[in-house]
């Protein structure tokens, strides 16, 4: 199940990397009671447990662009890259191209988030968010893209016709559990569902990017 998603609550979409899906639909699970807590990644390369939904409005969450490895104990949801992927009860894992070197991501705050493509907040400077091509040594061995046990891949929508407004999530539901969560969030997450060669698309461009 391929779609595009995002936060139908305004500011967490805005918030958010690419219209705040994961945000939101952790915020439906807490509410929920589906899980009591979740383990996220906040600037400036820091792991979170956060245990209400209040913990995931701020831009500081919206970021995994400094290696923080998930905690050993247990929670009810994980947002990890793939070389971080852990059993949680529900893992949201993202799509990574590479790690930047740990000297860009030195003295910033927010690094993405105020809407589609987003701004980085650095030494009190904000300027557009601009990608580096720049990787950390780890990064120019590693060929993977995600795994196939995580029940949310996402990604952001570079390259996809349409207007993404303050952002939308390119997202692979992979698993039953998943799919149930896309079907009854409708409080919380908006979606629309594209064709598979999308996501096809995007995998073999992320497959190339060492060669």
């Amino acid at each position: 199940m391929i779609v595009l998603a995002w936060a139908k609550d305004p500011e967490l979409r805005r918030n958010g990397s690419s219209g705040g899906f994961i945000r939101a639909m952790l915020g439906f699970m807490l509410d929920e009671g589906i899980i009591a807590d979740a383990s996220v990644v906040a600037m400036p390369g820091k792991r979170l447990r956060i245990s209400e939904k209040g913990s995931i409005r701020g831009r500081s969450v919206s970021s995994v662009y400094r290696p923080v490895f998930p905690e050993a104990m247990p929670c009810g949801a994980s947002v990890v890259l793939p070389c971080e992927n852990q059993r949680t009860q529900f893992v949201f894992e993202l799509i990574c191209q590479h790690m930047p070197p740990l000297k860009c991501t030195e003295g910033v705050k927010f690094f993405r988030g105020n809407g589609w493509p987003g701004t980085t907040l650095k030494d009190g400077i904000e300027t557009p968010f601009k990608f580096t091509s720049e990787m950390l040594p780890r990064c120019k061995k590693c060929h993977r893209t995600h795994s196939l046990t995580a029940d949310f891949v996402c990604a952001d929508p570079w390259g996809i016709d349409g207007d993404m407004g303050y952002g939308k999530t390119l997202v692979n539901v992979q698993t039953e559990q998943g799919r149930h969560l896309m079907a009854t969030s409708g409080s919380a997450v908006a979606y629309e569902a594209i064709d598979d060669a999308v996501w096809t698309k995007r995998m073999a461009k992320h497959g190339e990017r060492h060669k």
